[in-house]
C-alpha cells in the first residue's frame, strides 16, 4: 500500500466512522494513530489473502462494515458475502462496494444466516472486541460451522498485553455499555489461541499491528485453518 493509498483509506474511514453516532468511532476519530494502525492491518491482512483461480471460491466478510475488505476480496476473485447488523452500514457498503461479485446480508455473528460448510475464507477484523466472552464463542462456533475444512480465517484481537489499550478499554467499556450497549474487550493472544483451538481452527501466523513486538502490539492479527 503507499503513502497516497494509505491517506485515502484514513480519510473514508474518519468520514464514515464519524457519522456513526456512536461513541466508540467518537474515540476513534481523536486518535489519528489508531487510524495508522487500521490501514497497516489492512495492508497485512490483503497480502495474507491469496488470489484464487477458482471463481467459485467464497468469503465471508463477517463484520464488513463499509465494505473496504469486501471490496478487496472481490478484487482477489472471491465470490464475497458481507454481513454485518448494522443497516446503515450496509448501505453504505452497498453504494460504495458495486462488484458483481459481492452481495450484502444483514445478521449477527452468533447466528450467521449462512449455509454450513460454505466458505473457503472467512474474515473478522475490528470486531471481535466489541463481544463478551460467550458471545465471542457462539461468533467462533458459527465461523466453524460455516466454513470448509482447510479453509482459512483471518481475525484481529485487541490485546490486553498492551498497557496503554488495556488501561483505556477498562475505562470506557462500562460508559459505552450504558450509552449504546457495546461491549469492548482486550485479550491476550494465549486466551484467544485457546478458543480458536476449542473451536477447531489452528494458528499458523500471527502479527503484531503498531509496534515491531507482536508481544505488547495493540492490536494482533491472526491466520489460522479450519482443521476440524
Amino acid at each position: 500500500m503507499t503513502r497516497e493509498d494509505s491517506k485515502r483509506m484514513k480519510a473514508v474511514m474518519k468520514g464514515y466512522e464519524r457519522k456513526s453516532k456512536l461513541p466508540h468511532y467518537d474515540v476513534w476519530g481523536k486518535l489519528d494513530i489508531s487510524y495508522e494502525f487500521k490501514a497497516r492491518e489492512f495492508s497485512f491482512v490483503t497480502s495474507e489473502c491469496p488470489k484464487i483461480t477458482d471463481s467459485n471460491n467464497m468469503a465471508l466478510d463477517a463484520g464488513c462494515g463499509s465494505g473496504r475488505y469486501s471490496s478487496m476480496l472481490s478484487s482477489k476473485g472471491y465470490i464475497v458475502i458481507g454481513l454485518d447488523v448494522s443497516a446503515g452500514m450496509l448501505r453504505i457498503a452497498k453504494n460504495s462496494v458495486r462488484q458483481d461479485n459481492v452481495f450484502f446480508v444483514r445478521g449477527t455473528l452468533t447466528n450467521l444466516p449462512l449455509r454450513s460448510h460454505n466458505f473457503d475464507l472467512t474474515l473478522c477484523i475490528g470486531t471481535l472486541h466489541h463481544l463478551t466472552n460467550s458471545y465471542l464463542e457462539k461468533a467462533l462456533g458459527e465461523f466453524q460451522r460455516t466454513i470448509r475444512t482447510g479453509g482459512s480465517l483471518i481475525t484481529d484481537i485487541r490485546n490486553s498485553l498492551n498497557p496503554m489499550l488495556y488501561i483505556q478499554y477498562r475505562l470506557q467499556d462500562a460508559k459505552w455499555t450504558d450509552v449504546a450497549g457495546l461491549t469492548l474487550k482486550a485479550r491476550s493472544m494465549i486466551s484467544f489461541k485457546r478458543k480458536l483451538h476449542k473451536f477447531g481452527f489452528k494458528v499458523e501466523k500471527a502479527k503484531g499491528i503498531g509496534f515491531f513486538n507482536t508481544t505488547f502490539a495493540p492490536f494482533i492479527v491472526t491466520v489460522s485453518k479450519a482443521v476440524a
